[in-house]
């Protein structure tokens, strides 16, 4: 994934890009996630063709490229 979509993610104050899991992750509880950041960056990859699964507490697991 290019550096620009990892800064891109990287701006919302809930999430930030795991490079080490390649995921995307909620910094907060799940009680307290924010809802519309997570649809902003599913519409992020969704839009670059980057496939992936959302997980637990809000997060998304990278897979690839379509």
């Amino acid at each position: 994934m290019s550096l620009k979509i990892i800064d891109e993610i990287n701006k919302f104050s809930s999430y930030r890009f795991d490079e080490n899991d390649y995921k995307v992750v909620n910094t907060r509880t799940q009680d307290m996630a924010d809802i519309d950041e997570f649809l902003e960056i599913v519409h992020i990859l969704d839009n670059h063709h980057i496939q992936f699964i959302m997980g637990k507490n809000y997060s998304i697991k990278i897979i690839g490229k379509r």
